[in-house]
């Protein structure tokens, strides 16, 4: 086969008979861009390749060491991805038999791959979440449809883990990773929330958020109460703008005070209203931070003193007449 044709694509798609005519006396290569990406041969030279035992190689492909195929580059590099992956590994034939793990499952299971590998996997399940591993298994070797569970790991270690269920051609795998601390940020969170609505609904404290500059990035009903100022409006402004004058600098002070020290600070101020009410507070102030850096505020205000809400205009000439 030292005589060689190229012919790109799109020619050999109008002109197919006579390619095909071609490629009965030497291959004809089929090219992509100017590139080798097909081979098209006669039957004879297809079986006199296949008898040699050799596959066809484009002259563009680089040499391959003898004894050494690709493939097998391939299957090693799968192997120690398989090996070094953050996840614990665990693959299962369709009878639920373990065929192949990484040392992360051994370390999770605290038990070795020779002790593991030709073993059923129900033998080494957590008891309290057995049946519904082997459900789930069963589910995704009937359907080919993935799984994920998400559980708390065996002993006293206080593992949270999650387990993601997948079709293989073998069976199925499951990759395990250790979620503890997603788990606690899930848990941080879902406590801030609860703290946050329940200092949002106290008629006598305030909760708001302000950036490094003092401008509110949240505010909650109450100071909207206290200042007579709707969310929108109180976003264009700066805490230091519904304070008394004689308190302005002292709380810009302090806020640039908690953005460079990364330490929560308390002080008394005087918020103003619309109505020229004055609510004395209690303010304290905490960063929020971001990468190292305090980025935000959290100010809560507790008022000092009761503070009646003024009435409207037209309700006090009626109770004064």
């Amino acid at each position: 086969m030292t005589n060689e044709t190229r012919v790109s694509a799109a020619e050999l798609v109008r002109n197919f008979g006579f390619w095909q005519e071609k490629a009965i006396n030497c291959p004809v290569y089929v090219t992509h861009h100017r590139r080798d990406r097909l081979v098209l041969l006669s039957i004879d030279q297809y079986n006199s390749i296949s008898a040699d035992g050799a596959a066809p190689v484009s002259p563009n492909d680089s040499p391959v060491a003898p004894g050494h195929a690709p493939v097998d580059d391939l299957r090693t590099e799968l192997s120690s991805i398989c090996e070094n992956i953050a996840e614990a590994y665990l693959l299962l034939d369709p009878e639920e038999t373990i065929l192949k793990v990484n040392s992360r499952l051994e370390a999770l299971w605290m038990v070795s791959r020779d002790q593991l590998i030709g073993r059923k996997v129900h033998d080494f399940l957590p008891a309290q979440r057995s049946s519904l591993f082997l459900q789930k298994i069963r589910r995704v070797l009937l359907t080919r449809q993935p799984e994920i569970l998400e559980y708390r790991g065996k002993g006293t270690t206080g593992l949270h883990l999650s387990t993601r269920i997948w079709p293989h051609a073998h069976g199925v795998l499951l990759l395990t990773a250790n979620i503890t601390e997603l788990t606690q940020l899930r848990q941080n969170n879902a406590e801030a929330e609860s703290l946050k609505d329940a200092i949002d609904r106290h008629p006598q404290v305030a909760h708001v958020q302000i950036d490094a500059k003092g401008r509110f990035l949240y505010s909650d009903e109450t100071i909207q109460a206290w200042t007579g100022f709707d969310a929108d409006t109180l976003g264009n402004t700066r805490i230091s703008d519904i304070c008394a004058p004689d308190d302005r600098r002292r709380i810009m002070e302090a806020v640039e005070d908690v953005i460079s020290a990364h330490v929560p600070s308390a002080l008394t101020a005087r918020f103003l209203g619309r109505n020229f009410s004055e609510h004395p507070v209690h303010l304290t102030l905490a960063p929020i931070m971001s990468d190292q850096n305090a980025t935000a505020l959290t100010v809560i205000a507790t008022l000092t003193a009761p503070t009646p809400i003024a009435a409207p205009l037209g309700e006090s000439r009626q109770s004064a007449q």
